[in-house]
């Protein structure tokens, strides 16, 4: 299981707990969580995805990346909780359980 809670926007202090093995995060329709009021958010900008090792954010070849923390993530990056992305201007905490709680 996984909760992102918007961090600013208009969307501030929103929470979305998901509990699927993939996330995926951008302004299109079709994605499970949608930014559809960033202009920085591409149409598939991100994934993030329960693999063996724990969750990882993937970027989706967007535009202007994807920044866990202030560092950009250049293919894929291991979550640790309570990370802060940031997919365009949009700020994220991403929140992983632990792995006896599944």
């Amino acid at each position: 299981m996984i909760k992102v809670t918007f961090m600013n926007g208009p969307r501030d202090g929103e929470e979305i707990v998901v509990r699927g093995p993939l996330v995926r995060i951008g302004h299109a329709e079709g994605n499970d969580i949608r930014i559809d009021y960033d202009p920085f958010v591409s149409r598939f900008h991100a994934e993030l995805a329960h693999e063996p090792q724990g969750w990882c954010v993937t970027d989706k070849q967007s535009r202007n990346g994807v920044y866990q923390g202030s560092v950009r993530v250049r293919d894929k990056a291991k979550l640790e909780s309570d990370e802060l992305l940031r997919i365009g201007n949009t700020w994220l905490e991403v929140a992983v359980a632990a792995e006896n709680e599944h």
